[in-house]
């Protein structure tokens, strides 16, 4: 008896490996470099956790993500737990279209509880297929009870077993809608003097059902210039990848570049990457790159502008990028 007979009523829920194989599902672009460590992007179908301490990029990594979602036509939803999502924020985004981006927030008379904002979460997830939904933070979530009771009132906080039941639902629908689900989960500090002195808050559960797992291990600031001339333009932050869900090995370390009042700079990205190649070498305060040929810029800074004024250029230096690393 055929597999097909014996699940009589169920033919379109069964699937050969090689179908999987022969239809991968779409992928988001990150940036060149976490591109590099996810191995491709992130696909249609995914839970991704990302965690760090406080002020690292966190948010900011988001809302790129945001805007590399709106470039695909994929609908953006931003539940914003903490309610700190800035006009600064928004505008500090280049090419994000402030009108494309829904903000679920508390409001004035109606204060959303962690059950309230998880269940908009799994409405989303099943009525708009292939949107991109991110929460910042799961870290913040407050049941119900907590909210209406004294502070200190409630003992075990219920918020993970909610937790562990809404991932439980989401993967019964995100890998089949096509949805992209982004968690910013805090650090707190791991007291028992055993094991990683930070710890991801939110349960296990969490770190089960996510697909894609990044910690940011440290910031440094990005300064350009030198002497009395030197200013700092943003921040370099250092991404662990933990885990991918395509085929990169895990426990990478890439760098993003975070400029101030721009976002994620990918032509910085590509630079660094180039250089840690050696298609790009430094004489000096001069840059050269064997794929422009005999041209030099004149410091980093200028480098990274000419690229990302000069399509031309930036095609040539990411062809040769990736054949380097194919």
């Amino acid at each position: 008896m055929s597999i097909e007979e014996i699940l009589k009523g169920y033919e379109s829920n069964i699937l050969s490996g090689q179908f999987l194989i022969d239809n991968p599902k779409p992928i988001l672009s990150v940036s060149p470099n976490l591109n590099l460590s996810f191995g491709g992007g992130i696909p249609d179908g995914s839970i991704m956790m990302i965690s760090g301490k406080p002020k690292v990029g966190k948010s900011s990594l988001c809302l790129h993500l945001s805007k590399k979602a709106q470039e695909k036509g994929k609908n953006v939803h931003y539940n914003d737990i903490e309610c700190r999502l800035k006009k600064r924020d928004i505008e500090g985004i280049q090419g994000l279209d402030p009108n494309k981006i829904n903000i679920i927030r508390s409001a004035k008379g109606n204060i959303l509880c962690a059950e309230k904002h998880l269940d908009i979460v799994d409405k989303i997830t099943r009525d708009d297929p292939g949107s991109l939904i991110i929460m910042d933070s799961i870290s913040q979530l407050y049941a119900e009870k907590q909210l209406d009771g004294d502070i200190g009132e409630v003992g075990r906080d219920p918020t993970k077993i909610m937790l562990s039941e809404f991932c439980k639902r989401l993967q019964g629908t995100v890998p089949i809608n096509g949805n992209i689900i982004v968690m910013i989960v805090h650090l707190i500090s791991n007291t028992s003097g055993y094991g990683n002195p930070w710890n991801e808050s939110g349960g296990n559960k969490i770190q089960f059902a996510a697909d894609i797992k990044m910690r940011c291990k440290n910031i440094e600031p990005w300064t350009v210039g030198s002497g009395e001339k030197q200013r700092q333009v943003g921040q370099i932050v250092r991404w662990q990848i933990d885990t991918t869900a395509l085929n990169a090995p895990p426990g990478r370390i890439c760098k993003s570049y975070l400029r101030y009042g721009f976002g994620i700079d990918e032509c910085a990205e590509i630079v660094d990457t180039g250089m840690e190649l050696g298609l790009i070498t430094k004489k000096g305060s001069w840059y050269r790159c064997e794929a422009l040929g005999d041209r030099q810029f004149q410091g980093q800074e200028n480098f990274t502008e000419n690229l990302r004024e000069n399509r031309t250029d930036l095609i040539k230096v990411m062809e040769a990028i990736k054949e380097m690393i194919m």
